[in-house]
Formats: structure tokens, C-alpha cells, sequence
């Protein structure tokens, strides 16, 4: 009969191997994911969560901060939450892979940043040129030097910082701030930007670029859905958690009727779409019935980031399709989510180009002026004839591409997209 016996850390698996005079117990098989463990060489995976003590798969869940084992039902502070790690990922129903059952996180991607960053550019090149293989590969291939249009430093007064790449400012703003600049009037509070990027940074970072402190704590914003950072750093990240950016040919795996969980419109509030006041034009969309979802209440001119969820707070926008009783959460609505289909002179709705006309640094450093922006001028132009990705959902702000996919520009920084890596079986 299995058991948990001499120093296994779960029934059959983990622990080391004991001696005892003449008598040897060698080590248990490792643990397979979700069995108890003590330390990393316990898992399969070669990774224990160091709160929950059990093995995960993904390198981003590693430990027990907000972001990490945070995903599922109901807030942080409620006694009766249900949550789960945020790193769980399910077998496909024909795939032959993992999809992550939730969104990347906010806390997730600082695990990645805390340990490739602020130099992203040189870890994704070194991880390209030695996986050619790749997904970050492939897409690197796509255009000469798209890798340097990784962050190469922290420093605000070099291009392409990872300060700017991680939400600080839009750094390609179409017609706009895109929903990424926290910024407001600190002796009028109320006169606001609307910004909601979900990724905190020091209040120094942020005065670099002119932008007040955030209101809302680290721990709060790293449970919620990532955001404001381009589909290459999505691909970056799940590269280094051990897999990839899910394709759209995933996400169709998965979400099999018009609704991800069936054919019928169970309408808001089960889905976290449309979520603004009557009238507020909330970026243009009149679709609002009123704000359903904010957590936490705070001074919507100085963030609106509370109404973007942490993953798994709308337990109705689940899937039908089922493994072992689990589905995939948010397919439909929260954020909009970044693919890893990435297309070379593939056509873009208006305002959208395939330029990228860079921000994030004074105009013609390294590169022709550009002109793009409502509000910030002058710009750089970095490249052009840049790949198109595709982006598929619903946002909480209103969008509506459901499952059928759409291009955008790929170095596009948005405050309603974000994305979920697939990663192998």
C-alpha cells in the first residue's frame, strides 16, 4: 500500500536518500506537481512554492508573495476565498500541452524582471541564440535586431528602459496614453489620467518620468492580471517560466462556443466587461451599465486599476471544457490577451502602424523624429515594418474581439491586454 514513509515528503515521492548503518533507503521518485514538498529537489519540476509547499511547475511561482498563490475566488482579505497558484496549468484537450489556467500576473512578471532585469535584452538573446528552436527565437528572427527592442537598463534617460517597458508611460502611444500613465494633478487629485497599470514601481521610477507615487500597495496590484508591457516581453517571460506565449490555435483548443462557457450570454455581472459608470465614455465605449467590480475603492481619477481582477475573481467566465473538474478562468473578459502569433506586413486598422515611434526618450535619440501622440509630441522612430501580433477577449474597459483574433502592433503597450503562457505537457 503507498505511503509516506522515512523522509518522503509526500506518499512515494520527494525526500532524500537515508542511511543508517548498514541499512540504505535510497531517495524517493521526485514529486509531480501539486504533492507536498520541503525544498525544490522534492519536484519534478525542480520548483516548490515556498508558501503552500507544494510542487509547481512555472518558475514564477517559486514563493508565496501576492501574485503567486493568489488566483481564484474572492479577495485577499476575505475569510471565505477559494484560491489556487496562479501558476496551475491544465492538459489540453488536443494540444499535447499546458495551458495556464489563469493570466500572468503582475507579481509573476516581477519574479521575472527580479531575475533577468533590468538587462532583459541580453538574457532573451543568449536564451534565443541557445534554444534556436524557440518561440523568442522565431519571433526574433522575424525582423534585424527586433531583440534590441528589449529593455537593456533601469536607468529612465536611456531609450527602451525597463522602467518605461513596465508601464511607467506608454511608450508607443497611438492617439494617446493607452490606459498606462498613472499620472494626475497632485494639487487636484480628482483631475485625473485614467491610467491602470497593474505593475507597481518605486515612487523614484516613477519621477523620472513625472508621474506621482501609486495609491494602491504592491502586494495589491501583483495579484491582479499584468498589464501595459508589449507582447515580446510576454514572450520573454514565459520563455524564462518555462514555456511560451499561447498561440491562438490554444486558445481555440479550449474556448469551443461563442461564450467559453457555453452558448448563452449570462451577462455582467458574470464577466468582467463593460464594467463603468452610465455615461462616463470610459475610452470611448458607451456600453457601461455601472461599475460592477472595484477592488479596492480607491480615487478613480488617480487609478481605475481596481476594476481590472486578479485572475479567477469572475468564477462564471469558465470553461466548459473541464480537466479532472478544472477549467481555464478569464478567457472571455478582464483583459484582452496578447498571442503568440506574430505576422510580418500584415495590415492594422487605423490608428495602428507597424512603426514603432518611441517615447520613452528625447526625440532623434538614435533614430529620426516621429510624431504620434496626442499628448507627448515628438518621439523616436526605432523601426519600421514591424511585425503585427494578434490579441483575442473581451476587456473590462469594453473591447469585444472575442474569439476571433485581431492584429495590433506588437510593440503596443495597453492597459487591457495581457496574456498566458502554454508550456509543455
Amino acid at each position: 500500500m503507498a505511503q509516506k514513509n522515512a523522509g518522503e515528503s509526500d506518499i512515494d515521492c520527494g525526500g532524500v536518500a537515508l542511511t543508517d548503518g548498514p541499512v540504505n533507503v535510497p531517495a524517493a521518485a521526485r514529486c509531480a506537481l501539486k504533492k507536498t514538498c520541503a525544498v525544490d529537489a522534492d519536484c519534478g519540476s525542480s520548483i516548490c512554492n515556498k508558501a503552500t509547499k507544494v510542487c509547481v511547475q512555472a518558475r514564477s511561482c517559486g514563493n508565496g508573495t501576492a501574485g503567486i498563490s493568489t488566483c481564484g475566488q474572492k479577495e485577499v482579505d476575505d475569510p471565505t476565498k477559494v484560491h489556487d497558484s496562479c501558476c496551475t496549468s491544465l492538459p489540453m484537450p488536443t494540444r499535447g500541452k499546458r495551458l495556464d489556467k489563469y493570466e500572468v500576473t503582475a507579481g509573476r512578471f516581477r519574479q521575472f524582471i527580479g531575475a533577468v532585469g533590468p538587462d532583459v535584452r541580453s538574457w532573451a538573446k543568449a536564451f534565443a541564440g541557445a534554444n534556436p528552436a524557440s518561440q523568442l527565437a522565431k519571433m526574433g528572427a522575424l525582423r534585424p535586431n527586433f531583440l534590441d527592442l528589449y529593455p537593456a537598463s533601469g536607468n529612465p534617460s536611456d531609450p527602451l528602459n525597463v522602467v518605461a517597458q513596465l508601464g511607467a508611460i506608454a511608450m508607443d502611444n497611438y492617439s494617446g496614453i493607452r490606459g498606462c500613465y498613472n499620472g494626475y494633478n497632485v494639487n487636484n487629485p480628482n483631475d485625473g489620467a485614467y491610467g491602470h497599470a497593474t505593475y507597481w514601481l518605486p515612487p523614484a521610477d516613477l519621477a523620472g518620468y513625472g508621474v506621482p507615487p501609486r495609491v494602491l500597495a504592491a502586494d495589491v496590484l501583483d495579484a491582479k492580471s499584468m498589464n501595459c508591457v508589449t507582447a515580446p516581453m510576454f514572450v520573454a517571460f514565459c520563455a524564462w517560466d518555462g514555456g511560451e506565449l499561447a498561440s491562438v490555435a490554444d486558445y481555440n483548443d479550449v474556448w469551443t462556443s461563442t461564450y467559453p462557457w457555453g452558448a448563452v450570454d449570462t451577462g455582467r455581472p458574470n464577466y468582467n466587461w463593460c464594467n463603468s459608470a452610465p455615461g462616463e465614455g470610459l475610452g470611448g465605449f458607451a456600453c457601461g451599465t455601472g461599475i460592477f467590480y472595484e477592488y479596492p475603492k480607491t480615487n478613480r481619477a488617480q487609478d481605475i486599476s481596481p476594476r481590472i481582477g486578479a485572475p479567477g475573481r469572475f468564477p462564471n467566465d469558465l470553461t466548459t471544457v473541464r480537466v479532472n473538474g478544472e477549467g481555464w478562468y478569464d478567457l472571455f473578459a478582464n483583459l484582452l490577451e496578447y498571442t503568440g502569433d506574430f505576422h510580418v506586413n500584415a495590415p492594422l486598422p487605423a490608428p495602428f502602424t507597424n512603426d514603432f515611434c518611441d517615447f520613452s526618450a528625447g526625440a532623434g535619440n538614435g533614430g529620426p523624429a516621429c510624431t504620434r501622440s496626442l499628448q507627448n509630441g515628438t518621439g523616436t522612430l526605432r523601426f519600421s515594418n514591424l511585425p503585427s501580433v494578434s490579441a483575442l477577449g473581451h476587456s473590462f474597459e469594453g473591447h469585444a474581439l472575442g474569439n476571433t483574433a485581431v492584429d495590433i502592433p506588437s510593440m503596443a503597450q495597453y492597459g487591457k491586454l495581457g496574456g498566458r503562457c502554454v508550456r509543455p505537457l
